[in-house]
């Protein structure tokens, strides 16, 4: 009567090894296996929202449907390059092979890791946001580029600064100062006028081209005249 009970039960649950490439390419899916020395085909199961192709050779669990070999599903795993090292609760989902994965550890942090590969954000329609009540920190060893179609705005309630090889340039709710010369084909002030310059400005080594008129303490640099102790009036100013 007992080995009678344990052949049912081997006939309902039992281990495999998935021999063939599963074929993910219909509502149901399917992989050949083998368990026992025995050559069947089996669906492929896994968790609601939980979506894989298991490869060729790796272990799984399958449960034979009233006792019958021709209506059996198998849930695919694999203990030889099963992520490992885990505490009790913690959570990770990976590739078992190429090693990239998603942890959720019992410190609330969640790591996001890939070896070699890249990682994507696609938004096809909306908004990506993130909204982070600390800091947030970026560490590359490498070139970082944005690239957008449409207008970029950074806002800031303090100062907002840039720092590169040793020069810094900030910018406040006042001010923009700058540790080294700023190059630019013309300066314009808001609303597209004048730009003041609030504390002068010192020319060391570089001449200033006007095609307007210059005027400093009511008095223009092109027009204006100088008078001599007798009463009479210099020529208008003149290139040499």
């Amino acid at each position: 009567m007992l080995s009678v009970l344990i052949n049912k039960l081997r006939q309902i649950v039992k281990n495999s090894i998935l021999i063939g490439d599963q074929k993910d390419n219909d509502v149901f899916y399917s992989a050949s296996i083998q368990s026992f020395n025995n050559l069947t085909v089996s669906q492929i199961y896994y968790p609601y929202g939980y979506y894989a192709v298991a490869p060729k050779n790796s272990q799984g669990v399958t449960f034979s449907i009233l006792s019958q070999e021709d209506n059996q599903v198998t849930f695919p795993y694999d203990a030889f390059t099963r992520f490992s090292g885990l505490q009790a609760g913690e959570i990770m989902l990976g590739h078992q092979i190429k090693r990239s994965y998603l942890k959720f550890t019992n410190d609330a942090n969640i790591e996001l890791k890939t070896p070699t590969g890249n990682m994507l954000l696609n938004v096809d329609s909306g908004t990506a946001t993130i909204n982070v009540n600390s800091s947030i920190s970026v560490t590359t060893q490498s070139t970082v580029n944005v690239n957008s179609t449409g207008k970029i705005t950074i806002q800031s309630d303090g100062d907002i600064e840039l720092n590169s090889n040793g020069a810094t340039l900030i910018l406040s709710s006042s001010s923009l100062v700058s540790s080294v010369p700023i190059s630019a084909p013309s300066f314009t002030g808001s609303g597209g006028g004048a730009a003041v310059m609030t504390a002068g400005i010192n020319m060391s080594s570089q001449n200033i081209t006007n095609a307007g008129d210059i005027t400093a303490g009511g008095v223009n640099l092109t027009t204006h005249k100088h008078t001599d102790s007798e009463g009479g009036d210099t020529s208008g100013p003149q290139n040499v």
